[in-house]
């Protein structure tokens, strides 16, 4: 029998299927993508990777999901519901729309989640990639 899902799964299942439902693609980065190969850091905020030209509508799915903007930028924002934090990366270049356009779906088992989550974990250098 299976665990379920952590809070931090929930959260991330919430988003992706919101997301999905508006066709909106999205990457799971940093610390928690790293679940998916069964790494596991110490984080709680979420980290998408997500199309430029989609930060707006996003934006408004979020809000109906209960979540504020506390900080919007062209590259990137953050948003909370409580004590959620979720952060996005805007995907402006190219070496950016290719990770998204590449990230692998895989299996959360770390975060119990029930359904598998597209992740970009391909990230060398991460801080020296403009987005």
């Amino acid at each position: 029998m299976s665990s379920p899902p952590s809070r931090l799964g929930q959260q991330i299942a919430q988003v992706i299927d919101e997301l999905g439902r508006a066709r909106l693609p999205l990457a799971l980065i940093g610390g928690l993508a790293l679940a998916a190969h069964r790494v596991v850091r110490a984080t709680t905020d979420v980290g998408l990777l997500v199309r430029a030209e989609d930060a707006t509508a996003i934006d408004a799915l979020l809000s109906k999901l209960g979540y504020r903007c506390i900080h919007r930028g062209a590259d990137a924002a953050n948003c909370l519901r409580g004590d959620e934090r979720l952060d996005m990366l805007f995907a402006h270049r190219e070496i950016a729309r290719n990770l998204l356009a590449s990230a692998a779906t895989r299996q959360c088992e770390v975060l119990h989640m029930t359904k598998p989550c597209r992740c970009a974990t391909k990230m060398p250098r991460m801080r020296q990639i403009s987005f």
